[in-house]
């Protein structure tokens, strides 16, 4: 588990780096444009998550030199997703273990309590008479708990 989290790359990290390649990204195409700000970051959001409304489209000029801006944002949102899977996937590996470790627990516990219980009620004499029998049924008990 250590390894895994040494080798991860932060979440804040990836976010961080997401949000600033908008930023930039949308500085940029708001000087080549001559956009605002918002219409700037608007055609860039929408270019990114590939949903691209084509309500507002730059100018062939100006679109063919920052497409390679597009196109590095495209790999910077998979990224950002890549990561957010393996912190995702690293949370469920981790529920998944906590569950099996408690069930191993209460297995190993619920074993021990019904051996305790077996070997008072033996000693006590409460076996109703039938002897070596709940011995041997008990033994077999034990072993296949073990």
């Amino acid at each position: 588990m250590e390894d895994i989290d040494a080798n991860m790359v932060p979440l804040r990290l990836a976010i961080i780096v997401l949000v600033f390649w908008v930023l930039m990204s949308a500085s940029v195409f708001c000087l080549f444009e001559k956009w605002d700000f918002f219409t700037s970051m608007y055609f860039f959001f929408i270019s990114l998550t590939t949903i691209g409304f084509g309500d507002v489209t730059p100018e062939h000029k100006v679109a063919c030199m920052n497409f390679l801006l597009i196109l590095i944002g495209l790999s910077v949102v998979s990224m950002s997703i890549n990561i957010i899977q393996q912190h995702i996937q690293e949370i469920f590996t981790q529920i998944v273990q906590s569950i099996e470790s408690d069930f191993k627990k209460n297995i190993i516990d619920g074993g021990k309590r019904k051996n305790s219980q077996t070997t008072i009620t033996i000693a006590n004499g409460n076996d109703s008479g039938k002897g070596d029998e709940n011995m041997q049924i008990e033994e077999a008990r034990r072993k296949s708990i073990d």
